[in-house]
């Protein structure tokens, strides 16, 4: 995956300064701003937790968060599985538990 701002620190950093920010203004800063979100989810929620502005955004980030291992999870299930896939699953369930 490419960094949108020349790094993946770049993009970090310009996605925190925009967690901050009670109003994100204009249209480019926008679009730059939902697409550092859908490109660093956990990272968003991350910075943001500490301010109470951008709610909206916050419980759209999650609800996108859990389309996708909804979606991911529905393709693994469709699908033959074997042994090994087994063991990572159970794996990935362990990791989910612990959290």
């Amino acid at each position: 995956m490419r960094p949108i701002n020349g790094t993946i620190e770049n993009d970090l950093k310009k996605l925190k300064h925009f967690a901050e920010q009670p109003k994100i203004v204009g249209y480019v800063s926008n679009l730059w701003f939902g697409s550092l979100v859908s490109r660093y989810p956990f990272e968003y929620l991350l910075f943001s937790q500490e301010f109470n502005f951008q709610q909206f955004k916050k419980e759209q980030t999650k609800t996108q968060i859990k389309k996708r291992v909804l979606s991911k999870l529905d393709r693994i299930l469709e699908a033959q599985i074997n042994k090994e896939d087994i063991d990572e699953l159970n794996r990935i369930l362990t990791k989910f538990d612990t959290l």
